[in-house]
């Protein structure tokens, strides 16, 4: 990908997310969509625009809304960004971000059980040298007396 798409696709993603986030479609309004990527075409004459939306239970919604409003959408880019021609916009559902999301929260869950499973085994060794009868905790006072002596 040359330099100049890079230019862009950010300019576009900042005006798409800005125009998303003036919509007032329930279908969007009830979750939080997130432009993830942008995929332009050669000739710049269309661009995928990748979607997630939290919760995903809504993210089905909230691209049939973005498909309804894309002409909208694309007639608000194109009066808030100076270029030549406006790419037509297709939206798609980011299945990536998806799973990164699920390998995420059970890389978490991994992680709390080992840290309970340390925290439990660290309490039992507590608990095994609190009940521990005194007589066997050597006494400090008399090793350093014991040492005094032989000095």
């Amino acid at each position: 990908m040359n330099i100049r798409n890079q230019q862009i696709e950010a300019t576009l993603q900042k005006s798409i997310c800005k125009v998303i986030a003036s919509l007032t479609d329930p279908r969007i309004l009830d979750c939080l969509v997130t432009v993830t990527q942008l995929v332009i075409s050669d000739d710049r004459r269309n661009m995928t625009v990748f979607i997630s939306a939290n919760p995903s239970e809504g993210q089905a919604r909230a691209i049939h809304a973005l498909r309804n409003a894309a002409k909208h959408i694309h007639a608000k880019v194109s009066k808030d960004v100076d270029l030549r021609r406006i790419p037509h916009l297709y939206f798609k559902e980011d299945v990536l971000f998806n799973k990164q999301q699920d390998l995420l929260t059970t890389i978490n869950e991994a992680l709390e059980f080992e840290n309970d499973r340390h925290k439990a085994k660290h309490d039992a060794i507590i608990e095994k040298e609190q009940d521990q009868p005194a007589e066997e905790q050597p006494d400090s006072d008399t090793n350093t007396e014991q040492n005094e002596d032989n000095v």
